[in-house]
């Protein structure tokens, strides 16, 4: 009787065993969790194929399906997060974090933008389509700053039209930069970066009244046209002068500025010739009438060689009326 016991338990052990064995082992690989997902074009919709996911911390990384898909299985309790990168989108650190518990199965869908070509001439912050340098003489250089404003590192060309502009990149050493002065420019971009040009004027080589130009900035099959304005003066013109109150030693000379030459007049005043020599006495800015006191030496030296004649200057042109011989 006991040996029948013996033989009826044993298989019914066994089979315990094996049931119990079989049941760790499932339950070990249902505790490994999956992620899966589909990553696509945030502007379209479409699934992107090829794309590389990382899984980090782990390191881990997979390549989408042409469907977009991807999955990481069999991954251990604890949080991760992906990244993303694929040529032609902008890279992505997913800050979304997956937590994984007791063999999980979690979907992260992702979506990519595309990488944009997209630039902006700013000057002092604000963006401008148009450079004005006006009519004053003094201003012959205007800075600006060429800023990518896209996600995609560009190659930059800027260009000009016309023989009176030309560009100067600041802070550069004159004598160790050949090209310091040139009318185009080619240099790289990076996404969000700027940098400073500045483009130059020869006032000398544009006609009296408006001129436009124009800067071109290309980057890629991107070109924008910038206007560039300058306003050309003209002659100024100044009567020639009037001279009374005549001593032996002095003479008072007027004059008038009658035309500025489309700007301001900066400075006005009178030349005299004085014993085989030339002097100036500055009247100041201005357009008003002006006078000064005229020295005109002693004796009877004066008729033969003292004259005097008017000048004003608008910063471009400086005009002169006639000579008028001082004689008492």
């Amino acid at each position: 009787m006991k040996k029948r016991v013996f033989g009826f338990l044993l298989p019914v052990v066994t089979i315990v065993l094996g049931a119990f064995i079989y049941g760790c082992t499932e339950k070990e690989e249902d505790l490994k969790g999956t992620i899966y997902g589909t990553v696509t074009d945030f502007a379209t919709g479409e699934p992107i194929g090829n794309a590389n996911v990382k899984l980090r911390p782990s390191g881990e990384t997979t390549l989408t399906g042409n469907d977009g898909t991807f999955q990481f299985n069999n991954i251990e309790d604890g949080k991760y997060s992906l990244s993303l990168s694929k040529n032609g989108y902008v890279d992505l650190d997913d800050d979304y974090v997956i937590n994984i518990k007791s063999g999980e199965k979690i979907r992260r869908d992702i979506q990519l933008r595309s990488q944009v070509s997209s630039f902006a001439i700013t000057i002092n912050g604000n963006e401008v389509d148009t450079i004005d340098f006006g009519a004053d003489p003094s201003v012959d250089e205007i800075s600006f700053t060429v800023l990518n404003n896209g996600t995609m590192e560009l190659d930059i060309t800027l260009r000009v039209s016309s023989g009176w502009l030309y560009f100067h990149r600041p802070n550069y050493n004159h004598s160790n930069y050949y090209n310091d002065y040139s009318d185009w420019w080619v240099y790289d971009l990076g996404p969000s970066e700027g940098e400073a040009r500045s483009i130059r004027i020869r006032r000398e080589n544009i006609q009296i009244g408006e001129n436009i130009g124009y800067m071109y900035v290309s980057a890629g099959t991107l070109t924008k046209t910038y206007i560039i304005k300058a306003t050309g003066l003209g002659m100024p013109v100044v009567s020639n002068p009037t001279l009374t109150n005549m001593t032996s030693s002095s003479c008072n000379a007027q004059s008038t500025v009658i035309d500025n030459g489309g700007w301001n007049i900066q400075d006005k005043g009178f030349q005299y010739y004085l014993n085989s020599n030339t002097h100036k006495i500055s009247c100041g800015p201005g357009e008003s009438n002006f006078n000064t006191q005229i020295p005109i030496g002693t004796g009877t030296s004066y008729a033969n060689d003292s004259k005097v004649r008017a000048y004003a200057t608008n910063g471009t042109y400086t005009a002169y009326s006639g000579w008028v011989y001082i004689q008492n």
